[in-house]
């Protein structure tokens, strides 16, 4: 299934819609991808790091502290910081939960590729960078803690981007329960941040309820540090007029010498 429903769509979350239609910020055109293939493609020319969260359990930093073993987890404002990324997941206004899980925990509710994946929320989340990142892409889904005799074609995702151009882009995220998706988006302008926002769900065993959300195998895309064209030009300049100096000191020190 693809999991970009529609470009500029309206996301199904008030607040998010809220952001959308309240904020001056012009919409950015981004290039989207629902293909990792394709969107690894289109990201040669950048230095890419990508980060499966599998050796990070266990390592300072990352105490295994999940109740019952299994992973690590934060209620910290501050969330998880990996590579260039720092993810925070939220539960309300006021709270936080951020989580790198086994998949064996819960009996694999929160799985999703490999044995560690990344647990936001669940009432939103965000992603910001420390560095100018043009491309960032991944896996996700959703919990598995829904009714699996219940359709879930219509769940949906909203991820709001912003970029450096203070311009932003939202977008919907259609995910079934039990599959992963992969979406990336690769921006002239430096992506800032990425907030999650999910629909509240009744079909919960335990009555209604945002569901968690999960990312997996992520991507961030940087440009090299380049010279600046300026500073090119006038190091070389300099060069040369050192050697021309030391040029002509070399033809008076032979002519001194005949």
């Amino acid at each position: 299934m693809n999991p970009l429903s529609s470009h500029h769509s309206l996301p199904t979350t008030l607040l998010a819609a809220a952001l959308l239609t309240l904020s001056p910020l012009a919409a950015h055109a981004a290039t989207t991808f629902t293909s990792r293939d394709a969107f690894n493609a289109a990201t040669t020319t950048l230095t890419t790091t990508s980060n499966d969260f599998e050796s990070l359990v266990g390592t300072p930093g990352f105490p295994d502290n999940y109740p019952g073993g299994g992973g690590y987890t934060t209620n910290s404002s501050s969330g998880i910081i990996v590579d260039h990324a720092t993810f925070v997941g939220r539960i309300g206004l006021y709270d936080y939960e951020t989580s790198i899980l086994h998949s064996s925990v819960a009996g694999g509710l929160y799985s999703l590729d490999g044995d560690y994946s990344l647990l936001l929320g669940r009432e939103s989340a965000i992603v910001t960078f420390d560095t100018d990142v043009f491309a960032f892409g991944f896996e996700f889904r959703l919990d598995r803690n829904l009714r699996t005799d219940l359709p879930f074609a219509s769940v949906k995702m909203a991820a709001l981007f912003r970029f450096e151009d203070s311009s932003m882009d939202v977008y919907d995220l259609i995910t079934p329960t039990n599959d992963s998706s992969f979406f990336g988006a690769y921006s002239a302008s430096a992506i800032r941040s990425i907030e999650f926002f999910c629909e509240q769900l009744p079909e919960y065993y335990n009555g209604p309820r945002t569901p968690y959300f999960l990312l997996d195998n992520v991507v961030s895309g940087t440009v090299s540090a380049v010279p600046e064209p300026s500073q090119s030009i006038a190091s070389t300049l300099v060069a040369g007029f050192a050697l021309t100096i030391i040029s002509r000191r070399n033809r008076k020190s032979i002519t001194a010498t005949r």
